[in-house]
């Protein structure tokens, strides 16, 4: 005689140890790992000195940047009264420095976008 087995039941049975197993396996990991919860007070002194050294950061760029600006304003009112030509000169030669880069940044992004 000839066994028959229902398949709905050997399908159950073998999704049933699968479960089974993964549990044990997640039950053992579980076990074995260890998780790290980093303390409150140390993040907040971490994130207290990065905005200390931000704020360095920004105190020294804003003087770096008030110094070259100080250094060319002067450079420029000098030129200006010494010799007006020269001054007049640079004014032009900036003006075209700036719409030359603007041009090829324009005509860069047209390339981009096609």
């Amino acid at each position: 005689m000839k066994k028959i087995v229902n398949i709905e039941e050997a399908q159950n049975k073998e999704f049933k140890s699968t479960i089974v197993k993964i549990k044990l396996g997640l039950g053992h990991l579980d076990e074995n790992s260890k998780v790290f919860n980093p303390d409150l007070s140390m993040i907040q002194a971490k994130i207290a000195e990065q905005r200390e050294l931000a704020e360095r950061k920004w105190r020294r760029d804003i003087k770096l940047f008030c110094l070259i600006a100080a250094v060319i304003l002067s450079v420029m009112l000098i030129a200006l009264y010494q010799n007006p030509i020269v001054f007049a000169a640079v004014q032009g030669i900036s003006a075209a420095c700036f719409i030359a880069v603007t041009f090829f940044k324009y005509i860069k992004q047209k390339v981009k976008e096609t």
